[in-house]
């Protein structure tokens, strides 16, 4: 079993072994994974099954492109715009527009 970054897991899920759970996945309470979890995927269900993703595809790409769960310290404090911009399932960013390296 893999657990990516940013993951939420719910109470009482059970992963399978060998079981991969991608970045910013969602795994809803009593869920039993079977198979692996795309990135930023929402699962709930026994067995699991996708509900929806949290963004869009061009924001997951962009998302897993800048790997922020591998930032220092430092670098999180100067992008504290990136965190506490609001982002729906529908909306097309630019991410690298508001990020400072």
């Amino acid at each position: 079993m893999e657990i990516g970054h940013n993951v939420w897991i719910g109470d009482k899920v059970t992963v399978l072994s060998g079981v991969r759970v991608g970045h910013g996945a969602v795994i809803g309470a009593g869920t039993t994974v079977t198979k692996s979890v795309p990135p930023f995927a929402i699962v709930a269900g026994s067995p699991a099954r996708e509900i929806r993703y949290r963004f869009s595809p061009s924001v997951i790409r962009q998302m897993l492109d800048l790997s922020w769960w591998d930032w220092d310290d430092e670098r999180i404090a100067r992008n504290r715009a990136f965190f506490e911009t609001s982002i729906s399932p529908t909306d097309e960013i630019d991410l690298m527009s508001i990020v400072v390296d």
